[in-house]
Formats: C-alpha cells, sequence, structure tokens
C-alpha cells in the first residue's frame, strides 16, 4: 500500500525581523525540491481533475509562464495530466522582466520538473508600445505569442499554447494583454473551468509550489504612468531599485518612475519600518545610484495595477480588449486536439470590433449608434417599429438613425402578401 505524500509547510519564519520576500538575500531558500501532485486532495483535487480534461487530446503543450502563481499553477497541473516530458514552460524574455522573476521562474520551474524554453521578445521595438497607452499589454502579449507561433511551435512541436489567466482575471477590466490571447487562439484552461485567484493559490499549496502565496508581480513597464514614453533606461532603473528595496527585506515593492523621482509603494503593514534611519538611507542612496535625483515612499501603500485602473477600470479606453472566454476560445481539431486551429487566426476577434445591431449586419453598413429620441414619444411597447434597428418592423419606412446609415435599410414585402391591386389592362384595338 502506498503512502500519500503530504504538501511541504511553506513557511517563511514566523520572527517580525525575518525576511518575508523569495528575493530578499536572507530568504532560507525553497523547503521543498519537487511538487506533490499526489496531495491534492478535495476541491483541490476536483479542479486539477477539471484541467486535465480541458487539455485532454492535447499531445504537446507550450505553457506561457512567468514564475507567477497562476502560470506555475497551471504549468504544474499540465505536467500532471500529460506528463513531463509533454509540457515545456515558454518564459517571455525582455528588458521588461525583472532579472530577479527570471531568476525565480527558473527555480519555480526546476521545483515542478518542467523545460523551460526562454523566448526573446521585442516589443520595446513597438512605437505602439513605446507610447505606452492603455492598450500597452496588448502589444506586449501579442508580441510574445507572436514570437512563440513563429519561432517555438514548430520547433518543439506543440500541438496548443495556454496560459494562466484565472476566472477572477477574467472579470477585471485592466487586463487587455487578454485580447491577444482571443486573437493568438491560447488555450486558457483555469478560467473556463472557473477556478478563481484564491483557489489557484489553494491548488499550488497542495502541490507544495514554492510560489503559491507570491504577491502579484507585474512587468516593469507597469510602473511607468501612462502617456510617458517606455525605454529600456528607465526600465533598467525600476529594476534596480526595486532590487535594493528587497535588499532590506521588504515583502513587496513597486517603483513608480516620475521622471526625477522614483516613488516607492510598500505593504502598509511595512512603512514603519522604511522610516528607521539606517533602510531610509540605504533606499535614498539606492535611489540616486540608480539616476534618480528624489526618493519617495508613498503612504497610501501598495496598489496594484494603480495606472491601469486610472484608465480602464471602468470601461475607459482598452476596455474592448477584453472579453470573458467561452468555448469558442478553445479551438478543436481532427480527435479532439486542440491545436489544428490555435495559430491560424490572422484577423481580430469578434470581440475586437463592434457590434454593429441586427439590421446593419444585414445590410452590411457600420451603424453603431443607437437612434436620437423624438421629443414627444408613446409608450416604448407602442413604438418598437419606429426605431431605425428594430428587430420586428411592422412599418415599411422606419425612420433612420442620426446620423443615417450607409446603406438605407430595405424592407421586403412577404411572399405571402398579395400587395397592392394592380389597374386592369386595357383591352388593345382592334
Amino acid at each position: 500500500m502506498t503512502s500519500v505524500r503530504q504538501p511541504v509547510p511553506l513557511t517563511l519564519g514566523t520572527a517580525p525581523q525575518a525576511p518575508t520576500s523569495l528575493f530578499a538575500p536572507g530568504h532560507p531558500g525553497f523547503e521543498v525540491e519537487e511538487m506533490t501532485p499526489d496531495a491534492l486532495q478535495g476541491e483541490a483535487l476536483e479542479l486539477a481533475d477539471a484541467v486535465s480534461a480541458e487539455l485532454a487530446g492535447v499531445r504537446k503543450l507550450g505553457v506561457a509562464y512567468s514564475g507567477g502563481v497562476d502560470s506555475a499553477t497551471l504549468l504544474a497541473l499540465a505536467v500532471r495530466a500529460l506528463g513531463a516530458e509533454n509540457v515545456v514552460a515558454l518564459l517571455g524574455v525582455s528588458p521588461s522582466l525583472a532579472r530577479r522573476e527570471r531568476r525565480l521562474a527558473h527555480q519555480v520551474a526546476r521545483v515542478i520538473g518542467a523545460e523551460v524554453v526562454e523566448v526573446p521578445t521585442h516589443e520595446g521595438e513597438n512605437p505602439d508600445y513605446q507610447k505606452n497607452d492603455a492598450a500597452r499589454c496588448f502589444h506586449c502579449k501579442d508580441e510574445l505569442f507572436t514570437r512563440i507561433g513563429e519561432d517555438v511551435v514548430g520547433e518543439q512541436q506543440l500541438d496548443a499554447v495556454a496560459y494562466g489567466e484565472n476566472a477572477d482575471d477574467a472579470t477585471r477590466h485592466d487586463r487587455p494583454g487578454a485580447g491577444a490571447a482571443t486573437r493568438h487562439r491560447v488555450l486558457r484552461p483555469l478560467s473556463v473551468i472557473g477556478m478563481t485567484k484564491s483557489q489557484v493559490r489553494e491548488v499550488a499549496r497542495q502541490l507544495s509550489l514554492p510560489v503559491a502565496d507570491k504577491p502579484a508581480a507585474p512587468c516593469l513597464a507597469s510602473r511607468i504612468p501612462f502617456g510617458q514614453e517606455v525605454t529600456p533606461e528607465k526600465l533598467r532603473q525600476i529594476d534596480d531599485l526595486e532590487d535594493a528595496v528587497y535588499e532590506q527585506g521588504f515583502s513587496d515593492c513597486r517603483v513608480r518612475h516620475h521622471g526625477a523621482v522614483g516613488r516607492i509603494e510598500l505593504p502598509t503593514e511595512e512603512l514603519p519600518r522604511a522610516m528607521e534611519p539606517e533602510i531610509r538611507e540605504a533606499l535614498v542612496a539606492a535611489g540616486k545610484e540608480t539616476g534618480f535625483q528624489h526618493v519617495t515612499i508613498d503612504l497610501d501603500g501598495i496598489r496594484s495595477g494603480l495606472f491601469s485602473l486610472q484608465i480602464v477600470g471602468k470601461g475607459g479606453r482598452g476596455s474592448w480588449l477584453r472579453r470573458r472566454p467561452t468555448g469558442q476560445d478553445r479551438p478543436t481539431g481532427p480527435g479532439g486536439s486542440r491545436a489544428s486551429s490555435t495559430w491560424t487566426s490572422t484577423e481580430p476577434p469578434a470581440a475586437v470590433r463592434p457590434r454593429p445591431c441586427s439590421a446593419t449586419r444585414r445590410a452590411s453598413s457600420r451603424c453603431t449608434r443607437s437612434p436620437r429620441p423624438t421629443r414627444a414619444s408613446p409608450p416604448r411597447a407602442a413604438r418598437t417599429s419606429d426605431r431605425c434597428c428594430s428587430r420586428a418592423p411592422t412599418r415599411p419606412a422606419p425612420r433612420p438613425c442620426s446620423p443615417p446609415c450607409r446603406t438605407p435599410r430595405t424592407i421586403r414585402r412577404p411572399a405571402s402578401s398579395p400587395g397592392p391591386p394592380r389597374r386592369p389592362r386595357r383591352a388593345a384595338a382592334s
């Protein structure tokens, strides 16, 4: 009788002075050498089996991998379902990836037992990415999935590619990068089965993944306010100063780049520690050494996605890049494989184009505006046929849109309608 392996406890120390970050120099290292898939039980086991069902038919899978808890959990569950020899971790490498995150991603992949393939990306050369608007993440992910499709899929003989979007991410408006995943038909098993962020962390704990409680770590470009150009020099400054913050033993941080000012965000419970003379002097010296003229501490504490939420949080620019995943996002091929159409989509999906009304779609026009209401209008139910885009018209000449449609709507008479009476033909003269 085989014994069930138990998850390894991932305690990082209880003393207040103990470093709590995986990046702190005093961190004791991982307490686990390999994951424990046999320890899954209860809801975590059901979720893992659901992911396995989503990946049924895939022979070899590539996972867009960053080393965070979402992508690491998906990578581990894919290895559990398909075997380590049939799963490849695809790590995008560019100046926007912090050096510490790159090192950590390799360490976590060794615990999972998966091969890591680094994919160089060049989003920094794209002017649309450099201008740093609300669609920046879209261009970044689009570059990653394009490089994977062109350089890696054939070389690694991949049937499909997946990434670690969870069910909570699918409801957020500050995730324009998901539009790129939709365009390239990338699988999202965690989101499809409804696995939330808290459930992802619980599954990761039972798998003994070292990043089970790791805070979110967006790319370095997210520290630059929208509208300010993203440059390699700015990314280097952010990376260097954040390394210096972690060296002081803080559990998490963000360095926001405001030109000559480097604004450090820390967890609110750790703010008093930043005011200790030795630590404060070390942070100021590190900031000036990296090129900032001034170094400040944000009293509001750390706020993930601060700049994104200011623009896209309530349906602003860039919200057209997002949509919730559906069954159509899971391409299928012969034998149930989800690979044959994974990399054949070249046109933007319907989700990134304005959806016209039904009457306009039939007329092949582009009218997407609602009709202008009249001053004195009867009850709505009595005027359904008076609207340009009515689905059940009863009048032959509906009121046009404002502005007018490019193609006027034509109402055809039903075949059963006799039409107006015809004038009798005059008899021919003999």
